[in-house]
């Protein structure tokens, strides 16, 4: 009895060594499984990661470009803008200077020809008296010369008693026509 019951401690603590063994290893692939799983989990974690990181610099660095862009381009836009409205108040400023200059000019132009006009006014009024007060003194000298010889004529002619009144009123006319033609130029 002692030999079996030897025999079946025997078998009983190979049986539990043989289980042991078994869960030993079933443990042991089940936590290198596990290992494994965990590191595959890491990996693909640590792929979906980079991936995740990769893209979102990409878009970052595509928005990054595009921003950089648009700022170049609204720097253009507003050195255009400023060149632009600087030509034109510059032009502005040259056309008001130029406008203003020419006043000047003008109106230094007008001063001299008001100027020449009033001293020829004045030589022309001072020609225009001499010369009526020449001929005003001519025609005076010659209606006095006509009056004269009109007068003297018709003494003549009473004296001699040789007019008649035909030629008194031809005479008279005459002496009417020549006045007023000299007095009324």
């Amino acid at each position: 009895l002692r030999v079996q019951l030897n025999v079946g401690i025997e078998q009983y603590r190979r049986r539990l060594l043989d289980k042991s063994l078994q869960m030993w290893k079933i443990f042991c692939i089940s936590s290198y499984e596990k290992r494994s799983q965990l590191e595959q989990i890491d990996i693909y974690h640590n792929t979906v990661l980079c991936k995740k990181i990769l893209r979102h610099w990409s878009i970052q660095s595509k928005e990054e470009a595009l921003r950089r862009e648009y700022i170049v381009l609204a720097t253009e836009r507003r050195t255009k803008r400023i060149f632009k409205e600087a030509f034109i108040k510059w032009r502005i400023v040259t056309e008001e200077t130029i406008r203003r200059e020419l006043k000047l000019i003008e109106s230094t132009r007008l001063w001299a020809l008001q100027r020449f006009f009033l001293v020829w006014l004045h030589w022309s009024r001072r020609r225009s008296n001499h010369r009526l007060l020449a001929y005003q003194s001519n025609a005076k000298k010659h209606y006095r010369m006509i009056v004269e010889c009109f007068r003297s004529w018709r003494n003549y002619s009473k004296e001699s008693g040789y007019r008649t009144n035909r030629e008194n009123e031809l005479i008279g006319r005459f002496q009417l026509h020549a006045v007023s033609r000299y007095f009324n130029g």
